[in-house]
This record gives C-alpha cells, sequence and structure tokens, in this order.
C-alpha cells in the first residue's frame, strides 16, 4: 500500500464496534451509491497507511475482508475504548482512525487530517460547522494514559480528548472536492436517501 507522507508512517483504524440499535442492518455492510460502505473505507484508508485493521468485537463477520480483526481494549462499549484498542494494536505510533458507518468517506479528507499533525500534536480531531468528528481523526500513542483516565472514570465518549493541549482541532469544510461530505455518517435509515436499503451481507443483531 502507497503512503503519501515518506516521513509519517501510519496505521489505521476501522472502528466496527458500535452497538448498531438504531439501523435493522449493520451499517458497515450497507450499500450506497452501489458501494459497500466497508469496501470504501478500506480503499481510502488503504491508500494511505501500511497497517490496516478493523477493531470489533465479532471478527468472524468480517473474515472477507481481507483485512486483520483486533478486539475491543475492554467490556465496556464505546468509541474511546475502540480508540485505545486501534492505539495499543497498531505498528506505528499513529492511527487514522475512521468509523465504518461513513459512506463518503475520501481520500483527499483523510490526507488533509493525516497531514496536519506535526510532532507536538498528539491527536487531529476535524471540526465540521462547530461539530467534531472524533471518528475520523488522527491519534497518537501518547495519549493512551489519558483515555485510559476518562475510561477508568466511567467516561466514554471521545470529546474530552479536544480539551487535552496537544491535541489539534482542524477546522474544516463538510463539503469535499466531489461535492459529498465525507464527513457524513450513517446511523438511522432516515439518514439514507433513494428508497430501499441495499444491503451486503449480515443483518443487524
Amino acid at each position: 500500500m502507497g503512503h503519501p507522507f515518506p516521513s509519517l508512517k501510519l496505521s489505521g483504524a476501522i472502528l466496527a464496534g458500535g452497538e448498531n440499535r438504531r439501523m435493522p442492518v449493520l451499517k458497515p455492510f450497507l450499500d450506497v451509491g452501489g458501494e459497500c460502505i466497508l469496501d470504501r473505507t478500506i480503499a481510502v484508508l488503504g491508500n494511505l497507511v501500511d497497517d490496516l485493521f478493523i477493531v470489533t468485537r465479532t471478527p468472524s463477520l468480517f473474515a472477507d475482508f481481507g483485512v486483520r480483526c483486533v478486539p475491543d481494549s475492554r467490556e465496556d462499549r464505546g468509541p474511546l475504548t475502540g480508540i485505545e484498542a486501534a492505539l495499543e494494536a497498531a505498528v506505528h505510533p499513529r492511527v487514522l482512525v475512521a468509523a465504518c458507518d461513513m459512506p463518503d468517506l475520501s481520500v483527499h479528507a483523510a490526507r488533509r487530517v493525516a497531514g496536519s499533525a506535526d510532532n507536538d500534536a498528539w491527536a487531529v480531531i476535524p471540526r465540521v460547522n462547530g461539530r467534531l468528528e472524533p471518528l475520523f481523526a488522527l491519534y497518537d500513542r501518547r495519549l493512551l494514559p489519558r483515555i485510559g483516565a476518562l475510561l477508568t472514570e466511567g467516561r466514554r465518549a471521545v470529546h474530552p480528548l479536544a480539551e487535552d493541549a496537544h491535541v489539534r482541532v482542524l477546522e474544516v469544510s463538510a463539503i469535499g472536492t466531489d461535492g459529498k461530505d465525507p464527513f457524513r455518517n450513517i446511523n438511522t435509515p432516515s439518514d439514507l436517501v433513494g428508497g430501499p436499503v441495499p444491503v451486503r451481507g449480515t443483518p443487524g443483531r
């Protein structure tokens, strides 16, 4: 796999450990615009990293995608747990994280996030129209103690990390070069436009 930043080796993690409660099918397997969301995410991150994996509690569901799977680091589910697991499992100190439900994820947007880090940045979290997007962001292993402390306090959300002095918040436009929103994610059937949802693979649990 190629890498656009020779001086900055990256791992890539696709977070696929969510509860999926608001969607009747598993979101990574949705076909949106004729393309499986997970196939697109693998292709986008695969253009940027040389170490790619999926964080999931159900690795058997992803066996056909040719990507290694790692388990969540703790029993409690949540995005912060997934990020902790990604940082612990990654080959490189920095990990480009993407949720598994972003159908318009683009190489252009991922390059901008990954390329906005310097040596002092422990994370780069985009902010789109005032809304943080911590599940399409870059994280450094130096954040592990902070993440562990938050999880020990029972906090599962990622947003508190943005308050850390070492974290860079990147102001970005929601519109990509192709006119789509690369930060859009799918939570409910109403987030999908165009009628019935074509589905690849496994129905929701």
